[in-house]
């Protein structure tokens, strides 16, 4: 004496299993590529941190010549957004020649210019987030110091 409340076909039931399947690799490649975004951006954070230590002594002198902080601060952000400016080109590059093999795997194109320029901004976020704390130290260089340290 039950009333049926939800009434469908043996298809539609198997296919909320499909969807579900896809569902769940949509979100472990998400999962995943959060994961590399954010090891990219303590890799990044640690080179900028290293070329900031290898360069002291010259933002020292800099400073000690009566460069302002804003400038040191440009100096090392500047650096890094070239060489971003360089991997950002170069993966759009990439991904627009090999769409025809990603799209058997999404059944999307990235060609779409709203998710490459989505993708690209993420990527310059994240490159500020991880150059803003080594640039900030660049910018605290006791000149006396960095010049007795050499």
């Amino acid at each position: 004496d039950q009333a049926v409340s939800f009434v469908f076909s043996m298809d539609d039931f198997l296919s909320t299993f499909v969807w579900s399947h896809e569902r769940f690799i949509a979100v472990l490649f998400g999962a995943f590529s959060c994961v590399a975004l954010g090891l990219a951006t303590l890799g990044l954070a640690s080179v900028v941190a290293y070329s900031v230590e290898q360069r002291t002594r010259e933002f020292g002198i800099r400073t000690a010549l009566g460069a302002p902080r804003w400038n040191v601060l440009w100096i090392t952000l500047i650096s890094t957004a070239r060489t971003t400016a360089i991997g950002l080109a170069l993966g759009i590059l990439l991904s627009v020649a090999l769409n025809n093999e990603v799209y058997i795997w999404t059944q999307s194109s990235l060609r779409d210019p709203s998710v490459l320029s989505l993708i690209s901004v993420v990527f310059l976020i994240a490159t500020a987030a991880a150059c803003l704390l080594p640039a900030r130290r660049a910018t605290r260089v006791d000149p006396m110091v960095a010049l007795r340290d050499s």
